[in-house]
C-alpha cells in the first residue's frame, strides 16, 4: 500500500513534458533520417535521369551517322563506278586513295536539317585489290566534329590537316565563315566499307 502510495505521488509530481519527451525525440529522428533517404533517392533519379539523357543524345548522333554514312556511300559508290579512276592522285602502289584531301561536311544533304548534319563530317578511302585490278574497297569514315575559334594565328594559304593513322582522329585548321581561323577536331562515330568495280577504260 505504501508503494503505491509512493508511485502515485512521484507521477503526480513529474511534468507533462517529461513523459513525452521520448516521443518527441525519437519523431524527431525519423524526420531526419525520412529527410535523408529522400535526398539520396532525389540523387539517385537526376543522375539516372542525366545518364538517360546522354544515352539518348549518343543513341540519337549514332542513328544520324548511320542515315549520312548510307547516303554517302550510295553516292560515292554511283560516282565511282562511273570513273575509270578514282578522282584522286594515287601515291604508291596498292596506297589508300584518298578521294578528298580534306575531310568534308554534310552540307549538300538538302533534305536533312542544318542543325543535324552541322556536328558530322566525312572522309572517304578506297583501297585496290591485290587480286583485281579495277576494283576498290571504300571506307567511308564518319566523324563527330568539335569546332572552337582559333586564337593568335594567322591563317596561311593552306589548311593544317592531322589525320591519326588509324583514322579514328583528325585535326584541321580552317577558315570560318566569318573568315576568322578555327580548330575542328573530329572523332571517329563509325566507319562502314563496301567494294565497287570501276568503269572499264
Amino acid at each position: 500500500m505504501a508503494l503505491r502510495n509512493a508511485s502515485s505521488r512521484l507521477n503526480r509530481r513529474m511534468p507533462v513534458s517529461a513523459l513525452v519527451s521520448d516521443t518527441r525525440g525519437l519523431t524527431l529522428l525519423e524526420l531526419i533520417i525520412a529527410f535523408v533517404v529522400l535526398q539520396v533517392a532525389i540523387m539517385v533519379f537526376a543522375q539516372l535521369f542525366s545518364a538517360g539523357l546522354t544515352l539518348s543524345r549518343k543513341a540519337k548522333q549514332i542513328e544520324m551517322a548511320q542515315i549520312l554514312a548510307q547516303a554517302k556511300m550510295e553516292e560515292i559508290m554511283r560516282t565511282l563506278a562511273a570513273q575509270a579512276a578514282p578522282e584522286a592522285s594515287v601515291g604508291e602502289s596498292g596506297a589508300p586513295v584518298f578521294l578528298r584531301d580534306r575531310p568534308s561536311s554534310f552540307a549538300d544533304f538538302g533534305s536533312m536539317h542544318a542543325e543535324d548534319t552541322q556536328p558530322f563530317m566525312w572522309l572517304a578511302e578506297a583501297i585496290p585489290s591485290a587480286d583485281t585490278p579495277r576494283l576498290f574497297h571504300v571506307t567511308l569514315h564518319v566523324y563527330m566534329v568539335e569546332e572552337r575559334p582559333l586564337l593568335r594565328r594567322t591563317l596561311g594559304a593552306e589548311e593544317d590537316f592531322w589525320l591519326s593513322e588509324n583514322r579514328e582522329e583528325f585535326t584541321l585548321i580552317r577558315e570560318a565563315a566569318d573568315g576568322s581561323p578555327e580548330v575542328a577536331q573530329g572523332k571517329e562515330k563509325l566507319r562502314i566499307t563496301s567494294a565497287v568495280a570501276l568503269a572499264k577504260e
